[in-house]
C-alpha cells in the first residue's frame, strides 16, 4: 500500500483505502479477536496498518475519513497506539488507551 498525497477532494487517501480493505476483509464484531486467532492475511494487513496510517488518519470527521469507526465497527482498536500494540509493534510515546482528540475543539469558543 503505497502512501498517496493528500489531496482537495480525497483528504486521507490512505485512510479511505484502509477502511474498504477492513470492509472487504472483516466482519462487523462487538469484541476485540485475538490478533493470533486472525488468519495471516488479516494479521500481515493490520501490521502494515499499523505501519503506515497516522495519527491524523484516525483524526474523525470534518477533517478527514473516518477509520476510528471502521476499525472499532469490526471490533479493532480504533487509534494508532491501540492499533499498533495490538499488532505487536512499539506505539512510540502514543498512549494507546488515550482518547481521540476533539476535531471540533479550535472552533469552539472558550
Amino acid at each position: 500500500m503505497p502512501r498517496i498525497e493528500e489531496t482537495g477532494v480525497v483528504p486521507r487517501p490512505l485512510a479511505v483505502r484502509a477502511e474498504n480493505l477492513l470492509e472487504a476483509l472483516f466482519e462487523p464484531a462487538d469484541t476485540v479477536p485475538v490478533f493470533a486467532g486472525l488468519s495471516p492475511g488479516r494479521r500481515e494487513l493490520l501490521r502494515v496498518l499499523a505501519e503506515l496510517v497516522t495519527a491524523a488518519d484516525f483524526q474523525p470527521v470534518p477533517f478527514g475519513s473516518d477509520p476510528h469507526e471502521r476499525f472499532t465497527q469490526y471490533g479493532l482498536p480504533g487509534t494508532r497506539p491501540a492499533l499498533r500494540a495490538y499488532v505487536g509493534l512499539s506505539t512510540e510515546g502514543g498512549d494507546p488507551s488515550a482518547p481521540l482528540p476533539d476535531p471540533w475543539a479550535p472552533f469552539r469558543n472558550h
